[in-house]
């Protein structure tokens, strides 16, 4: 019995040291990561935050084709929050907006899970467990998609895909320019798989692409903004009418 506690101390030690090194570890390549997000932010012109209000949180801010936005990114110890949306990473901007939801683009299973009656109960009931009744905007987005069919817009592959939902994004209003931002992404961020986590929705809040898992690489954050400006403009009254002129 003499030999069993030196042997369960030195277990012990080990298993401090095995912990704090670990722990060392993770931080040192947190903090890697946190200046190469703020440098790479930097050399693009954007302003960044971090820190709102956990660590681990970080907002960007800039300007792409005249279009001003926001992009924000909760950590893993944050809540998801967005609208009671479950977003965890969204881009918005505020250039165009309308009073209740006009445009829906989601990934065509989720579309399909979104649209099931077990979906929906389950979603009023997640709403009223969290505040005791259903988000308003929850609300106007689930009688959105029921209210609204889907648009014949984009190739079969982008179909395949996506689904998208809007009596105000015409079929020629989808070119292959924003197709191919939907469906072409760089590499970066290997949990994310837009079609399964990304969700584009306009309404009183601005044009939002909301995501359901942290996304911090630059490179698909880049993306995000590109693909959100382009469809900021597709969406800007002005810019329709011009594109009407250009065609008669």
């Amino acid at each position: 019995m003499s030999h069993i506690v030196p042997m369960l101390l030195a277990a012990a030690v080990g298993l401090a040291l095995v912990l704090w090194w670990a722990s060392r570890h993770t931080d040192v390549r947190f903090q890697q990561e946190r200046r190469s997000r703020w440098l790479g932010a930097r050399s693009r012109g954007w302003f960044y935050q971090e820190d709102l209000p956990h660590p681990g949180d970080f907002k960007i801010r800039g300007e792409w084709d005249g279009i001003e936005w926001e992009f924000v990114c909760l950590g893993e110890t944050t809540g998801a929050t967005g609208l009671c949306t479950g977003a965890r990473a969204w881009w918005s901007t505020a250039a165009v907006r309308a009073e209740a939801p006009v445009l829906c683009i989601v990934g065509r299973r989720l579309y399909r899970l979104r649209l099931s009656p077990s979906c929906t109960a389950f979603g009023r009931m997640l709403g009223r467990l969290r505040s005791g009744e259903e988000h308003p905007a929850q609300r106007a987005r689930r009688d959105f998609l029921a209210r609204h069919a889907e648009l014949a817009s984009g190739s079969p592959r982008f179909r395949r895909r996506f689904a998208v939902v809007s009596p105000a994004l015409g079929s020629s209003s989808f070119d292959e320019t924003l197709e191919r931002l939907f469906l072409e992404w760089p590499a970066g961020e290997g949990h994310f798989l837009p079609e399964r986590h990304l969700e584009v929705w306009m309404d009183a809040a601005g044009l939002r692409l909301e995501v359901c898992v942290p996304v911090a690489s630059l490179l698909v954050i880049e993306h995000m903004v590109r693909l959100g400006a382009a469809l900021a403009q597709s969406l800007q009254p002005d810019r329709k009418r011009v594109d009407k002129r250009r065609s008669a």
